[in-house]
């Protein structure tokens, strides 16, 4: 299994030797872009994180695509699921853990990406991305991350540890 967890600042030069590395491996060459934790600040975010990858990956010549996942409904569409088998990676970005874990936890989406974990894609986390594999998580949409409330069920696959990249409380 290959995982990369990095706490903040998705496709920025500083991660070019993960992302090469991302896609050394297993698969056909190809990062799909999951920004779906981004999707309840609205379109246009989720749009400026999928452009900002594709812009990203471009310059360093990686085939790279978005996958169009912004809701529960659609975790579950087999087409969608499908589009990231054979992939080399698959780079989860950021925005808020709980929803990325609510919306893709137990879907056909997740049990595919499980099946390609064990195949050998790469999953890529950065923010959000990293701090939805937990047991627990955290909801940004809670105005007070320091309330119980703002704690919520994540994914639960990483145990016993709560991530929490650039955390600046």
């Amino acid at each position: 299994m290959r995982i990369a967890l990095l706490g903040s600042g998705e496709f920025e030069p500083w991660s070019v030797v993960v992302d090469r590395w991302a896609v050394d491996g297993s698969g056909d060459g190809r990062v799909v872009i999951v920004p779906t934790a981004s999707a309840p600040e609205g379109d246009d975010a989720f749009a400026g994180w999928a452009s900002k990858a594709l812009e990203h990956y471009g310059r360093l010549g990686i085939d790279a695509e978005v996958l169009p996942l912004k809701t529960r409904e659609q975790a579950h569409d087999t087409s969608i699921a499908g589009l990231i088998r054979d992939a080399s990676a698959v780079y989860f970005s950021g925005g808020n853990p709980y929803y990325l874990a609510q919306t893709i936890e137990g879907t056909r989406f997740w049990h595919v990406l499980l099946e390609e974990l064990d195949r050998g894609v790469a999953y890529v986390g950065c923010s959000a991305g990293v701090a939805c594999l937990t047991e627990m998580t955290y909801d940004t949409a809670v105005d007070d991350i320091l309330s119980d409330e703002a704690y919520k069920p994540g994914l639960g696959f990483v145990h016993g540890t709560l991530f929490a990249p650039h955390w600046d409380h």
